[in-house]
């Protein structure tokens, strides 16, 4: 019993904390305790009503790939890598080295870690015309 309180108290004061961080970012403060993983229990305590108030918006996997295809389009032939791909499109660089792997067809492979990017909507339109 009293560990759990000492427990309680600890992520308590870490929450403050975080608080404290977020407020002089500037950041969502309800957010940042989200992402740092505090319990809604000591969130409700420290937000109280506002905590009700905001939103969790939860990205949909292919979101991720959407984003970064519709980003392609738009720079079709530019020479690229995966780490100005997650920059352009505020997604993480893993997620980016692996949209890039699965679809060769919009991203063809130079060298390790650079990639042209293709137009795979127009070459598919051609390949149907010569069919």
């Amino acid at each position: 019993m009293i560990r759990d309180q000492i427990l309680e108290v600890q992520e308590f004061y870490r929450a403050n904390a975080i608080v404290a961080k977020a407020r002089k970012e500037g950041t969502n403060v309800a957010k940042t305790l989200r992402d740092h993983m505090v319990g809604r229990k000591i969130i409700e305590q420290l937000l109280g009503n506002s905590y009700e108030e905001t939103e969790v918006v939860k990205k949909k996997r292919g979101g991720s790939e959407s984003a970064i295809i519709e980003w392609a389009k738009n720079n079709i032939g530019k020479d690229t890598n995966p780490a100005e791909i997650a920059e352009a499109t505020n997604l993480s660089y893993a997620t980016a080295n692996k949209v890039v792997g699965l679809r060769t067809d919009w991203f063809q492979r130079i060298k390790k870690g650079h990639y042209i990017i293709r137009d795979a909507d127009s070459e598919r339109q051609s390949d149907k015309a010569g069919d």
